[in-house]
């Protein structure tokens, strides 16, 4: 059955203004209802989120209409801190939804350590699944206040563990913002280093920088996945890179491996999001 990966940037959403959720909800139903019968968003990662109290209650409705789900049945969903707003700012979040039968294992962050003289990444493992309060909602010290890092989840169906992650690289210094995709390869390396071993590692985000591909082969390299513009100013933002573990003999089918992407423009506008949706088919 077709799967989907889809990122949504979600400039600053707290889910306490009543119109923009039923924007959003509309939205979401639109997309859903946009992709062809049989198709299934499985995981759906929102960027942009300003709190841990209201806006996951929100998002959990949400994602139940985004993935086709009855609302008795609704998708796992995760809220994790990954960075400051700005440098004395109140937090930033990043919410994953994962819908059934993929099953959350595991989940973590990889966050900018700015505890020495440049900047270097530390993987921040979750200690439980679910992710409890004590950690998601609380950055390590040695955490740069001023990029957010990854979040990600890894998943299982029973045959084959994948992990997603998303990022929303948008500090407002271009050189950073440089410094932050130059590390895009070795935050999947280090995804496809997990003790769980997933074959195959995403990231969606809204990077605000043109997609580079990373190396050019498709096996044990990161590749960008990208169609544009994503966003209302005309810019390619939002897109995906994926790389397959090269010590896993896999046997994956071939969407797995050459992803497509695509966009779903019906978050577009003055009540959601200045971001379109981006999906990325992998199966």
């Amino acid at each position: 059955m077709p799967s989907f990966l889809l990122h949504q940037n979600m400039a600053g959403f707290g889910g306490a203004n009543a119109v923009r959720n039923a924007a959003f909800h509309e939205s979401f139903r639109d997309i859903q209802t946009s992709l062809q019968p049989g198709c299934l968003i499985d995981v759906a990662g929102f960027t942009g989120i300003v709190n841990h109290t209201t806006a996951p209650d929100i998002l959990a409705g949400l994602s139940t209409s985004l993935m086709a789900l009855p609302a008795t049945f609704p998708p796992s969903l995760y809220t994790v801190a990954c960075g400051r707003r700005t440098r004395l700012a109140a937090q930033e979040y990043i919410s994953i939804a994962v819908r059934p039968p993929w099953v959350p294992c595991a989940a973590g962050r990889i966050l900018l350590d700015a505890s020495g003289k440049r900047d270097t990444l530390f993987h921040d493992p979750s200690p439980a699944i679910p992710p409890k309060p004590s950690w998601a909602n609380i950055l390590p010290a040695r955490a740069s206040p001023g990029q957010p890092g990854l979040v990600y989840v890894i998943i299982t169906n029973g045959l084959v563990k994948l992990a997603v992650g998303f990022l929303r690289n948008r500090s407002t210094h271009p050189s950073v913002r440089g410094r932050v995709r130059l590390r895009i390869a070795h935050m999947l390396r280090m995804l496809g280093r997990h003790p769980l071993a997933p074959a195959i590692s995403y990231i969606g985000g809204g990077f605000n920088v043109p997609p580079a591909k990373v190396e050019t082969a498709t096996i044990g390299r990161a590749f960008a996945y990208a169609v544009g513009p994503t966003t209302m100013e005309g810019h390619t933002s939002d897109y995906w890179y994926c790389e397959v573990n090269p010590f896993l003999p896999v046997g994956l089918p071939p969407g797995f491996i050459v992803p497509v992407p695509s966009l779903g423009a019906a978050a577009l506008g003055p009540t959601r999001s200045n971001h379109a949706a981006c999906l990325l088919r992998v199966i």
